[in-house]
């Protein structure tokens, strides 16, 4: 009686330590499942991130060569207008030195004149103290 009542209690057991063991390797590795589940979503999650910091980088760099771009284009126009400027300088210099140069002409005809008169006086009173 004993040794059946053992028999059954030890199958009873070894099926009780069967069901833990299979129990237990099943709940290990839901939890390793989600263990690495969760590396795997890390992984993906800084994948992602990865990927944005790329993405928000090359849009950096589309506007700063865009910003280079309009600043290249910006200086251009301000150069040309700059030597637009100093050529309308230069033309408005030479026009002022040839309107100086046409009244310094005309005193000098002026002068001339002047001087022709003064000389046809001094003529004119000559004859006038020869004839008196």
């Amino acid at each position: 009686r004993t040794m059946v009542k053992r028999t059954k209690f030890t199958s009873q057991r070894k099926a009780s330590v069967m069901i833990q063991k299979i129990w237990r390797g099943r709940m290990l590795r839901k939890r390793l499942g989600n263990i690495k589940g969760k590396a795997a979503a890390e992984r993906l999650k800084k994948l992602k991130e990865e990927e944005e910091r790329a993405a928000s980088m090359e849009a950096a760099k589309k506007e700063a060569e865009e910003q280079k771009r309009r600043n290249e284009e910006l200086q251009k126009v301000m150069e040309a207008e700059k030597s637009k400027r100093e050529a309308e300088l230069q033309a408005e210099r030479e026009r002022q030195k040839a309107e100086a140069d046409r009244l310094r002409k005309e005193a000098e005809e002026r002068a001339l004149q002047g001087n022709s008169q003064v000389e046809a006086l001094e003529k004119e009173l000559a004859d006038l103290v020869k004839e008196n």
